[in-house]
């Protein structure tokens, strides 16, 4: 293999770390944002504690994934599916949440 040959392939192993790295910061941020509405509807008015911005939501959805997180079984599922299904997960319980908050409360 010659020096230019090197290259593009570097080029392109940085560039797919730094889209990894986008996509699942994104979506941690998205956890948090989730995060933040299930806390202002059903932890402020339980326990009357203050709302949480969302670096210390998505810092509480970090710190709750790393205690009670599970790791997937191996099975035929690529890096991508289970972040399609992390997306899913979240959103599903965000509007389970609202079904709850709006019809409920």
């Amino acid at each position: 293999m010659s020096k230019d040959d090197v290259w593009p392939n570097l080029i392109g192993a940085i560039v797919a770390i730094a889209l990894t790295f986008g996509i699942v910061g994104a979506i941690v941020t998205y956890e948090g944002y989730i995060t933040t509405y299930l806390w202002r509807w059903f932890v402020i008015p339980v326990f009357h504690i203050r709302q949480i911005s969302l670096v210390e939501a998505v810092g509480l959805s970090v710190f709750v994934s790393l205690l009670f997180g599970h790791v997937p079984p191996k099975d035929d599922r690529s890096g991508w599916t289970a972040l399609g299904l992390s997306v899913i997960r979240i959103t599903v319980l965000w509007l389970v949440g609202a079904i709850v908050f709006y019809g409920f409360m």
